[in-house]
C-alpha cells in the first residue's frame, strides 16, 4: 500500500501545471470536462464516427507523462475492440469525436480516466494520463 502511494506521489508530481499548459499549445482542443486532444491525423472526409452504443476497434498506447508505456495493441501486434460505452470516462467522451481513420493524442486528467482509486498495480491514484488512439472501425453493438 506504502509503494502504491509513493507511486502515486511521483506519478502526479510531473504532471503539475501540464495540462493549464498543455491547453494553450496550438492544435490542442479542450473539452468541457477538461479532456483534451491534438489530431494527429485526419480521417478522410465523411468518415464514419462511433455513437457511445458501438463497439470500436482501435490500435492505441496508454502513457505516463513521465513517458512509460503502460499499455499498446501497437506492442501486442492487434488493435483491440471495446464497447465504448464500457470504456474510462475520457475515451467515451472523445471517441464520438473521432472518425475512422483518425490518429489523435488524448490527455485525460485523472478524473476522467481512474480517479483516486488508479488502476491496480498499472496505474497509481490521479494519474493523468496520455494516450495514441487511432479509431480503425466501428461496429454496431451487440445485442443483448
Amino acid at each position: 500500500m506504502i509503494g502504491l502511494l509513493l507511486a502515486g506521489l511521483l506519478a502526479a508530481a510531473p504532471t503539475d501545471g501540464f495540462l493549464e499548459r498543455n491547453a494553450g499549445r496550438p492544435g490542442v482542443h479542450l473539452l468541457p470536462s477538461g479532456v483534451q486532444y491534438r489530431v494527429l491525423e485526419a480521417a478522410p472526409k465523411g468518415a464514419a464516427a462511433p455513437s457511445v452504443d458501438d463497439r470500436v476497434t482501435v490500435h492505441y498506447e496508454g502513457r505516463f507523462l513521465t513517458g512509460g508505456v503502460f499499455d499498446s495493441s501497437l506492442a501486442r501486434g492487434e488493435p483491440a475492440t471495446f464497447p465504448l460505452k464500457g470504456l474510462i470516462r475520457c475515451w467515451v467522451e472523445v471517441l464520438p469525436k473521432m472518425r475512422v481513420g483518425d490518429d489523435w493524442t488524448v490527455f485525460c486528467p485523472s478524473d476522467t480516466a481512474y480517479g483516486p482509486v488508479g488502476a491496480g498495480d498499472d496505474i497509481p491514484p490521479n494519474t493523468v494520463l496520455a494516450f495514441r488512439i487511432k479509431l480503425l472501425a466501428i461496429a454496431p453493438a451487440k445485442a443483448p
